[in-house]
């Protein structure tokens, strides 16, 4: 999208704090300034607000932070992945990136004796629906009522993992997932939660 002009404006590009630095977030932050879009470098307590939206930025830390995963390997960007709670109202949905089971853990210890990760409604997987992510103990704290797995079908890597899907349904989420529903479209008043799905085309409330 920054190398062509494919018809789609980008008025803001945000990168992880945490990747400051990184070879590849610098090419796109080069990018970003040729077309004259303000880059923003987001860390954890973050926050933007439209209106009556507020998306707070939950991890990773701070600036030049090196992650990394026993999982995914040394300096994964997967750790960078910026995890999000997007409030409207009464309405709260979690936005997960690409983040590990370390990523999981490490944000429920900084947030131990917060709110951020309660009363959550709509969960994004992380990962893709990964083995490697959503675990047990995450899903006990944020108890989400949907979940939404993102992926698409017939993928090279096996997403989403029987493992994951299990988990989310032992935690009594309602799952959705891209690969056999297509897109998944949220609306909510901040009061009412709708949505529907690309293939369904139904309408549920």
């Amino acid at each position: 999208l920054m190398e062509k002009d494919r018809g789609i404006l980008i008025k803001n590009l945000v990168l992880p704090a945490a990747g400051f630095g990184d070879e590849a977030y610098e090419k796109l932050e080069e990018l970003a300034q040729i077309r004259g879009c303000p880059v923003v470098w987001m860390k954890r307590q973050d926050c933007l607000r439209a209106g009556a939206l507020s998306v707070t930025c939950l991890y990773p830390e701070g600036s030049g932070e090196r992650l990394s995963s026993p999982l995914t390997g040394l300096g994964d960007r997967n750790e960078h992945s910026l995890v999000l709670r997007a409030d409207y109202g009464g309405f709260s949905m979690l936005l997960t990136g690409d983040m590990s089971e370390m990523g999981e853990k490490r944000l429920l210890e900084l947030e131990a004796d917060t709110e951020s990760l309660k009363h959550i409604q709509v969960l994004k997987a992380a990962h893709h629906g990964s083995r490697f992510s959503t675990a047990k103990p995450w899903l006990e704290a944020v108890k989400p009522d949907y979940a939404v797995v993102s992926y698409g079908e017939g993928n090279r890597y096996g997403h989403p993992h029987a493992e994951t899907i299990a988990r989310l349904r032992e935690a009594n989420a309602e799952i959705y997932e891209t690969g056999k529903e297509g897109a998944v479209i949220f609306n909510t008043d901040g009061k009412t939660l709708w949505w529907s799905t690309w293939l369904s085309h139904k309408k549920k409330q």
